[in-house]
């Protein structure tokens, strides 16, 4: 407690002037400003990670836990660079388009785009590299069991392909519209259980149907990619 008091005190003392400039109506002000964050953000955060889960679950009903751990095992192998490599630029691109949304909203188009093109040309051969010879290596790494996880490597290579371009450059909140990603996280939800339900009523192969997820996932990345663009495109007319 003691600690706390000390803090607080050095905070309120080093920015005195500020906190005077504090007002139950500024606070109003900026809460209506920003009410759209977590009204439209906390809502599509759990619809994406719902949407993650649908593959185990559908996998699991329509195939059973062997199915579901080759599938694991081949989105993990996968997921792998994505997390390392994209997760890093989408750090440094996240501080440039916020800075690019405040003070020059022309330049986001070109980085955007700049910084696309740079994630596919690196995650393209990457992730298609693995997928190739992952139904070699897992065999011999993983043993006879895991050969049909190498194979789903070549579908679900489709789904890492698309979020490594274009998750890390996807900042609709950044831009202000964060509205359009709690639509387009329910559009993906709802898209890729119906591709599932799909391959469930004509019975298809779980390769077939981590084929259909894939497509599925490659669509909707694309329209992902035009919304940012769409985004960026009214920021600049705004700032024009």
């Amino acid at each position: 407690v003691a600690g706390i008091y000390t803090f607080t005190k050095a905070i309120v003392g080093k920015d005195r002037d500020a906190f005077r400039d504090i007002s139950v109506a500024g606070i109003k002000s900026v809460a209506q400003e920003y009410r759209s964050f977590p009204m439209y953000s906390a809502p599509a955060t759990l619809l994406f990670a719902v949407s993650l889960q649908i593959p185990v679950f559908m996998l699991s009903f329509m195939y059973g836990l062997d199915v579901v751990g080759w599938y694991t095992l081949a989105y993990q192998m996968l997921a792998l660079p994505v997390a390392l490599i994209s997760g890093s630029m989408a750090q440094v691109f996240y501080g440039e388009a916020a800075k690019g949304a405040r003070e020059s909203p022309e330049t986001l188009r070109r980085l955007y785009l700049d910084t696309t093109k740079k994630l596919a040309l690196i995650g393209i051969p990457l992730l298609g590299i693995i997928a190739i010879i992952a139904p070699w290596i897992f065999p011999i790494v993983f043993g006879g069991a895991w050969e049909e996880a190498g194979l789903f490597c070549l579908p679900l290579a489709l789904v890492a392909v698309s979020q490594f371009i274009v998750t890390p450059t996807s900042k609709l909140a950044v831009y202000g519209f964060n509205h359009w990603d709690l639509y387009f996280n329910c559009a993906r939800m709802v898209m890729i259980f119906g591709g599932f339900y799909f391959a469930n009523m004509f019975g298809f192969e779980p390769l077939i149907t981590l084929t259909i997820y894939g497509t599925i996932m490659v669509i909707m990345y694309l329209v992902l990619c035009l919304l940012n663009l769409r985004a960026i495109d009214r920021l600049n007319l705004a700032g024009g």
